[in-house]
């Protein structure tokens, strides 16, 4: 399975926006069609968490939005295209929209599975208060500001890697449930054949 790298800044400030490429990529780039396919080939067959997986040399695709509603737009729009977002790092204080815990609930009441960090130098809301409002879920980081290069890291790489693991654990999941189902149907014709033979 392909390893989600993707990954979504939400923040009104671009300086934090530069920090977090700098951060997490050395380089600064445009993802483009010949990019993504090379991404494709190198991580389409390789077990990311196999001995050969490399966390130094992964680049990570970054995504911008400077406000709530943006961001909601791009989760929905990256899911669409099926290369959806496996992290959001998500500021709280983003006037005059939407804040960053209105902001997290929308865009979990259609992508659940995606990981969350909330950044934020100050709150308008404390830790309690947050999961009262979304509840306790182990999707839900909480960072600094300002934050150091190497919790970014390990934060992004953690998380990115346990988005991807959950999807594949959703996907066998899935196979088994609609195995079982269809094996079940099988078992109801024969019952229902054998019935009539009686």
């Amino acid at each position: 399975m392909q390893f989600c790298n993707r990954i979504l800044i939400v923040d009104d400030t671009k300086e934090i926006h530069e920090d977090f490429h700098k951060i997490l990529n050395t380089s600064k780039f445009t993802v483009n069609e010949d990019l993504k396919q090379i991404e494709r080939q190198l991580f389409e067959d390789e077990e990311f968490h196999s001995p050969g997986f490399d966390a130094g040399k992964i680049v990570y695709r970054l995504d911008s939005a400077f406000q709530g509603q943006q961001a909601i737009d791009m989760a929905d729009q990256a899911a669409a295209e099926n290369d959806p977002y496996a992290l959001i790092f998500m500021d709280v204080r983003m006037p005059p929209g939407l804040n960053g815990v209105e902001t997290m609930e929308r865009i979990w009441e259609n992508h659940p599975m995606i990981e969350m960090v909330i950044v934020t130098a100050y709150s308008d809301y404390s830790w309690e208060q947050i999961l009262d409002r979304v509840g306790t879920t182990d999707r839900l980081m909480f960072l600094r500001k300002p934050f150091d290069q190497v919790s970014v890291k390990q934060m992004a790489l953690a998380l990115t890697k346990k988005y991807t693991l959950n999807i594949k654990v959703r996907g066998k999941i899935d196979r088994i449930q609609k195995e079982i189902h269809q094996r079940n149907e099988q078992l109801e014709r024969m019952l229902s054949e054998l019935k009539i033979l009686e």
